[in-house]
């Protein structure tokens, strides 16, 4: 999954990963390298999706599982497993699809603003929200 980064950044990186695999014997390399190829698939797929539909969305966590890279279309927003956690039990309790999507809007307004402000959907916020919804009672619970 990319981001904007810039040439400094991506050199720095760069060096900071030959470095590391420098100290890595021959199989955290070849976990390393599947790693690699497995997100690129899982960003291709990504941008796939988002051609296909730019309301469509996807979740990743983060390795370590602190937050979560909630996607609509192909632009990300970054949420913490407390926010999470918040929007799955909206939606958990909420009645329908619609009451579920009202109740995202309105928590997403109040605690998260900026999450309107990055993405460009234009008038169909109604249904990426509903979109979001069905992606998180499909695919999480709360515990």
């Amino acid at each position: 999954m990319t981001g904007t980064m810039t040439a400094q950044s991506s050199i720095y990186l760069s060096k900071k990963l030959t470095a590391a695999a420098k100290k890595l014997g021959e199989r955290e390399l070849i976990t390393l390298v599947r790693k690699a190829e497995s997100l690129l698939d899982q960003q291709k797929s990504f941008r796939d999706s988002a051609k296909t539909n730019p309301l469509s969305v996807t979740v990743s966590d983060s390795s370590d599982g602190s937050s979560f890279r909630l996607l609509i279309g192909s632009t990300p927003k970054v949420f913490q497993r407390y926010e999470m956690r918040k929007m799955v039990k909206l939606c958990q309790k909420a009645d329908n699809r619609i009451r579920g999507s009202q109740k995202l809007k309105i928590w997403l307004r109040n605690n998260r603003p900026d999450f309107f402000l990055d993405h460009k959907i234009g008038n169909n916020w109604d249904l990426a929200l509903a979109e979001i919804y069905d992606y998180l009672i499909n695919n999480y619970t709360v515990q």
